[in-house]
């Protein structure tokens, strides 16, 4: 009596070696996203620790005539969120593209089984989940230490949250794929970062968050 086996199709057997080398890419990038301490820094902490120290200036915290009525940290708490976003999409994310492709890292990894092109996702996946990060903690000290009114239609904060986000963010990634060098990306971030700084959306009265 003899006994028959069913032939394992292809694509069943090439499927395991696809994930792996994908799922290993993102733990490493994770890792080392992490281990610097300046994104951690700047994308997660520094927003809530400005907003903390504005916060516990007594005279920043009553309302004044001179922002229509409200406190200071009150008119200041939506800036704060457009400069985190900022930061992460137009400085550390177009930096750390161009340096991998700098270093010839996008050119090695085009001779493995991970494209280049994942290393672009995973990268992107990781500046804006610290972004979102950030962004939750500091509006969550805000409203919870501060007594800064919370969004009045939430909704339609996180709509133009991610839209807002979006737009920086594909900023940064223009300027990480004409840079040749982290130092280039690095000067036109910074150029690009300056001028956000004087757009409405970062001088934007407390009433923006509220919408």
């Amino acid at each position: 009596m003899t006994e028959t086996t069913t032939p394992v199709p292809a694509r069943r057997r090439q499927e395991p070696s696809r994930s792996r080398p994908l799922l290993a890419l993102a733990v490493a990038e994770a890792r080392l996203f992490l281990r610097d301490p300046l994104t951690t820094l700047l994308g997660v902490l520094l927003p809530t620790a400005v907003l903390a120290g504005l916060g516990a200036i007594p005279a920043l915290r009553e309302p004044t005539d001179t922002f229509g009525g409200i406190a200071f940290v009150e008119y200041f708490a939506p800036s704060l969120l457009a400069v985190s976003i900022a930061v992460l999409g137009v400085q550390n994310l177009p930096t750390g593209l161009a340096t991998y492709r700098e270093k010839g890292i996008l050119r090695r990894l085009s001779a493995t089984p991970v494209s280049p092109f994942a290393v672009l996702v995973v990268q992107l996946v990781l500046n804006l989940a610290t972004v979102a990060v950030g962004s939750v903690l500091m509006v969550t000290v805000a409203v919870a230490v501060f007594d800064v009114p919370a969004p009045r239609h939430p909704l339609g904060f996180v709509l133009a949250f991610v839209l807002g986000t979006a737009a920086v963010f594909s900023i940064g990634l223009l300027i990480a794929a004409v840079a040749p060098r982290s130092r280039t990306a690095t000067g036109i971030g910074t150029i690009v970062f300056m001028l956000t700084q004087f757009s409405p959306g970062c001088t934007c009265r407390s009433s923006c968050c509220r919408t």
